[in-house]
């Protein structure tokens, strides 16, 4: 995995490259990514899954977050959201699996595997052809965990 400094043009670049972050055009737009992805991490850490209201509260708000492709900044969300709902949350884990879209894809293998979410084997296995070694490496040793 290349390691860039995130306050550089170099990081603009990259991510300009990357086809999920298609039309970013300055850091401020990376950054307001940056800050997305802290408020999902906030809100994890805010959330007492076995208090009702913070279900209710929460869920529906983060899926819309979670399964919206235009929503850049995801991977902080994706967190909370399987700790909102583990079993509600397994088919749209599967579902981002699918779309491999780096925004979400190591919080999303994470997920598959601390659920230890077994439909998920094709697409890991999938993932081990990722041009990306990092992501062929959490494949596999989620895969592995799975059995």
């Amino acid at each position: 995995m290349k390691f860039i400094d995130c306050s550089t043009l170099d990081a603009l670049e990259y991510f300009q490259s990357k086809p999920e972050y298609k039309g970013i055009s300055s850091m401020d737009e990376l950054y307001t990514i940056d800050v997305r992805q802290m408020i999902g991490f906030t809100i994890y850490e805010l959330i007492k899954p076995i208090l009702k209201s913070h279900y209710e509260k929460y869920y529906q708000r983060l899926k819309s977050i979670v399964t919206n492709k235009h929503y850049r900044g995801r991977s902080g969300m994706v967190k909370a959201f399987v700790k909102l709902g583990k079993k509600e949350t397994v088919s749209d884990l599967l579902k981002l699996l699918e779309e491999a879209d780096l925004d979400v894809l190591d919080s999303t293998i994470k997920a598959v595997s601390k659920l230890k979410i077994k439909e998920a084997k094709p697409s890991l296995q999938e993932l081990l052809k990722h041009e990306d070694s990092y992501f062929r490496d959490i494949a596999q040793k989620t895969l592995n965990k799975l059995g």
